[in-house]
């Protein structure tokens, strides 16, 4: 089960109805078994298993997740969503036992491990236990998840990891009201039919999407996400906003069609366009989407042989950047002793 990358859009974007290009990003397999005891201490048994084997007992119904481990808040909270959509209550020891294995990366770059975790709990549930539960639907209950995991989100990660294909996203204003006032119930026709729209994009092969994160900034707080989450009412109002807006929908535009040799130039001058956009709305907001520190290695990228340009993805920050170069053409692995990346495409 491959991550995610939002590499075209943002947070503040997508809370508006904006739309955004998300990519799979890595690698990380997935084991979840789903087990009940005839006996034993009604409630969820969270196994967590990587380097060390944790055990971790939550009782029933689940309360506050906050204090334990995230992934374990994650699994919770896919627990608490799946058994609020559908009104069921087994009272009966549930055993949850999650075996995880990166494949491929180097080093967790910001590619949403929390949604995959928490999608993939809610497929088990739904293949263990019933009712069966239809990709839409996995969708949503993962989404709603998420909310109470972490409060937040447009949703657009879980979609991705579902789905594990390309795609763009077009934020439902009505869906996310819906998804913020019933987390863990709602009417279920509802959601469901005010869900987002997603459209699948066959990305251009000619070139290669690199996600990086320098070493120096390596133990920084990751990206501007909770930031973004407390800005002004009113600031989707502002000209920087209008503007990356604009910018947003050209450059994935672009990047959604074929992009031979002739697009590249245009590409380059796109990519150089969403750059000035999100400094100009970082300028009127106080939130660098692009950190100054971040700067003058997305320049000195964009100057490479072979590379069309480099920015801030997602909620940007320190989280990662995405490097756009033509396959075969550049050779990003001479870096490997300055950045941790991974290929996303």
């Amino acid at each position: 089960m491959r991550g995610k990358c939002l590499v075209v859009g943002g947070y503040v974007l997508l809370g508006h109805g904006g739309v955004g290009l998300v990519i799979p990003a890595g690698d990380l397999y997935i084991d979840v078994i789903i087990g009940f005891e005839t006996s034993g201490t009604p409630g969820l048994h969270v196994i967590l298993e990587d380097t060390d084997l944790r055990r971790f007992l939550v009782s029933w119904p689940i309360g506050d997740c906050g204090t334990v481990d995230k992934e374990i808040r994650y699994v919770c909270a896919a627990t608490v969503a799946y058994y609020g959509w559908w009104r069921l209550d087994l009272g009966v020891p549930l055993k949850i036992h999650i075996r995880t294995a990166s494949c491929g990366t180097r080093g967790k770059l910001g590619i949403g491990t929390s949604a995959i975790v928490t999608v993939a709990v809610v497929r088990a549930l739904s293949q263990a236990v019933g009712p069966k539960l239809t990709e839409k639907e996995i969708c949503i209950v993962s989404h709603r998840a998420i909310l109470l995991a972490q409060g937040g989100g447009s949703g657009y990660d879980a979609y991705a990891v579902v789905y594990q294909r390309p795609l763009i996203y077009k934020q439902s204003l009505k869906y996310l009201r819906e998804m913020a006032t019933n987390e863990t119930g709602g009417t279920r026709s509802r959601a469901y039919a005010a869900q987002p729209g997603c459209r699948f994009v066959t990305l251009d092969r000619r070139l290669q999407y690199t996600l990086l994160k320098p070493w120096e900034f390596d133990t920084l707080s990751t990206s501007t996400t909770k930031r973004l989450g407390k800005l002004p009412s009113g600031y989707q109002d502002l000209p920087g906003f209008t503007r990356l807006r604009k910018a947003t929908r050209r450059l994935l535009c672009l990047l959604a069609g074929s992009l031979g040799p002739e697009k590249h130039v245009e590409v380059s001058r796109r990519i150089r366009r969403y750059r000035e956009a999100q400094r100009e709305f970082g300028q009127q907001t106080g939130i660098n989407i692009e950190p100054l520190e971040i700067s003058p290695h997305l320049d000195r990228l964009s100057s490479l042989p072979g590379v069309l340009g480099a920015y801030c993805v997602g909620a940007g920050g320190y989280d990662a950047f995405l490097c756009l170069s033509v396959r075969d053409v550049s050779d990003l692995d001479a870096l490997a002793a300055e950045y941790r990346f991974l290929d996303l495409f």
